[in-house]
């Protein structure tokens, strides 16, 4: 597999190099799919700038998708059905049904629930835990180590609520930022990623842990590329 980096500061020409060199391979090389993966929300745009960069105006075999989108695309091959998806609203919902059932537990945030915005913010920290796998053993380490008692009484109030959160969705929901954990679960099994040319436009936290994300099996997979902006010139590195 080769495993190409193509770094550079900002406006050096990453982004239009990666488009021209994805649109020229997927001409060279017809029979061959490509995934080009960009933020959920940034797909649309995408596929605009393949069609209007590409020679006969069409994204013919390259395909757009975000992170949540081919998870499900290799769901579908393995045929895995996961846990239904607890939206947003959901989880608002069930995060101050927690906080309601354990508000005489609760030394700082018992009154907070109806504070406007509150549910919101808590359901924001609950997220960026979950995004960047900071573990629950983690956050009571650094809980314990906190010398201010006002901070530490609001991180245990917090520490309450999750984990009682993470037990009531544990056998009914999957909540999105744990997607990529069950895709990490099973990406080493997809054929048709194996076969595929990867380009990442977006580098997420899926790469951090080769042990636990799809650094585990990028080295399976036919040609994966990433680029960032880094203070260096553009450069390209192959690894074998």
């Amino acid at each position: 597999m080769a495993l190409q980096f193509i770094l550079g500061s900002a406006r050096s020409g990453k982004t239009d190099f990666i488009y021209d060199q994805m649109i020229k391979d997927s001409m060279e090389h017809e029979d061959e799919e490509f995934f080009f993966i960009v933020p959920d929300q940034s797909t649309l745009n995408a596929q605009k700038q393949l069609v209007t960069r590409h020679p006969r105006h069409g994204t013919f075999n390259i395909d757009v998708v975000g992170f949540f989108r081919l998870t499900y695309r290799v769901f579908e091959e393995l045929s895995y059905i996961p846990k239904d998806l607890l939206e947003d609203e959901g989880k608002s919902m069930v995060i101050r049904k927690i906080m309601e059932q354990h508000k005489e537990e609760l030394k700082v945030f018992a009154s907070s629930m109806k504070k406007q915005g509150f549910i919101d913010e808590l359901k924001s920290f609950f997220a960026e835990v979950y995004q960047y796998d900071v573990s629950m053993e983690d956050l009571k380490k650094i809980t314990d180590g906190m010398k201010e008692e006002g901070l530490r009484s609001k991180m245990e109030d917090i520490l309450l609520v999750m984990e009682n959160f993470e037990d009531y969705i544990k056998e009914r929901y999957l909540i999105s930022e744990q997607l990529l954990d069950v895709l990490a679960q099973k990406v080493e099994r997809s054929e048709k990623l194996k076969e595929c040319n990867i380009l990442p436009g977006w580098i997420y936290r899926i790469y951090a842990d080769p042990e636990k994300s799809t650094g585990k099996a990028i080295k399976d997979w036919k040609k994966c590329i990433c680029w960032t902006d880094f203070r260096w010139a553009l450069r390209e590195k192959s690894v074998p």
